[in-house]
């Protein structure tokens, strides 16, 4: 715990009017007309805005770049689900039992309309289907999960209950459900199999990269990300595929707008490391790649490509800001964007925050001023731009 000094050190104000001149002078994004959007900064004042700019460069583009086709017809295939099959009228009846169960592929409707009995529209049949996991087929019923076992067990519109304590997908006529269902069978609530033909837009990311990737070739599954980020570690086996993966990414992620791969080691100063844009927004080896995290109940803006940030730590973090007081002051000396000391604000009596990296610094002001309202009217008490070991010998001779 220690005091703030009364002003900032000659040295601190020297560096920070440093870093804000080399700031405005190089690295912009320039401002001009494009269909995407991109974060552009302005300095004049401490703040981030949306502008248009020009076509981000796409490592996907890049000569010799494989690409994926969604149209190939390697991609399409046909999934067995189990499906319960019910009265069009009892759907809305059913959901609320189903739902944590029902199939959650993309572009997947989870409700398939079969047709109508020979009752005109009171009679339509419907069919749920069910998760592939939780669910699978050939399953026996006392295996599904008791929601599910509630719902084939519910009575229809017509009081009927529909539990025939089927597991081979059958109809009550012993038949395989075949889009025309048998009268007698109309108003039950049974569970039946249904084939699903799946297309590139219906798999997973790691369904798509197994299909679209050698046999040899190990297909990558664990990622960070970062806001907009999707940063990979990749083996050299991958690195004849890696706009392929990065594609692939880009097209099974909505959220994601840039992907990139680990081509250096974490080190310097500034524990940056080197990265490679491999699809999507970004320069592929320079140049900002800036995005905005939610994080314990605060946005911090941050360029990923320039700073230090793992999305990995945000429990050991929360874990960490949770166990200080009212009473405490506190210094983070390696405080980056302030995922840290901004959050530290709502549980102590005064943040103090440093960091050696000056783009750093300048984001932590933005994050700083951008997150009072959240923060309850509450700033940083000071922020600094110098070496962790002169931060502190200054701290605490103007105690």
């Amino acid at each position: 715990r220690t005091h703030a000094p009364s002003a900032m050190s000659a040295v601190v104000a020297v560096r920070a009017v440093v870093a804000r001149a080399r700031r405005a002078s190089v690295g912009l994004p320039r401002l001009r007309r494009g269909r995407s959007v991109s974060w552009c900064l302005s300095h004049t004042t401490p703040r981030v805005v949306w502008c248009p700019s020009a076509a981000p460069i796409s490592a996907s583009a890049a000569p010799n770049a494989l690409s994926i086709d969604p149209l190939d017809e390697r991609f399409n295939t046909t999934l067995l689900v189990l499906a319960v099959r019910a009265p069009r009228r009892d759907i809305g009846s059913l959901m609320p039992l189903l739902k944590k169960h029902t199939l959650g592929r993309p572009r997947t409707h989870k409700v398939v309309h079969l047709g109508d009995g020979d009752g005109g529209d009171g009679d339509a049949i419907c069919l749920i289907l069910l998760d592939e996991k939780t669910c699978a087929p050939g399953s026996p019923v006392e295996a599904l999960p008791e929601s599910v076992r509630q719902g084939l067990s519910f009575r229809g519109s017509d009081g009927s209950d529909g539990s025939d304590g089927r597991t081979d997908g059958g109809n009550d006529d012993g038949t395989k459900n075949t889009g025309s269902p048998k009268n007698n069978s109309n108003t039950k609530v049974t569970l039946t199999t249904h084939a699903l033909s799946l297309t590139y837009a219906n798999l997973s990311a790691e369904e798509a990269l197994a299909v679209a990737l050698p046999s040899f070739v190990t297909v990558p599954t664990g990622f960070e990300t970062a806001g907009t980020i999707a940063h990979l570690n990749l083996r050299p086996e991958h690195t004849q595929h890696k706009h392929v993966i990065g594609q692939v990414l880009l097209d099974k992620l909505p959220s994601i707008k840039t992907v990139v791969t680990k081509v250096g080691e974490t080190g310097g100063p500034f524990r940056t490391f080197a990265m490679e844009v491999i699809a999507g927004e970004g320069g592929a080896l320079h140049g900002a790649l800036v995005t905005r995290v939610a994080e314990n109940g605060l946005t911090f803006v941050l360029d990923f490509r320039n700073m230090y940030w793992n999305s990995r730590l945000g429990t050991e973090r929360a874990r960490l800001i949770n166990s200080f007081s009212e009473h405490d002051i506190v210094l983070d000396l390696c405080a980056g964007v302030g995922p840290i000391a901004l959050p530290a604000l709502q549980k102590t009596k005064a943040v103090y925050a440093n960091d050696l990296n000056p783009d750093a610094v300048f984001y932590l002001k933005m994050n700083d001023k951008q997150n009072k309202k959240a923060n309850g009217g509450k700033r940083l008490a000071g922020v600094f731009n110098e070496n962790a070991t002169d931060c502190v010998s200054r701290m605490v001779r103007g105690v």
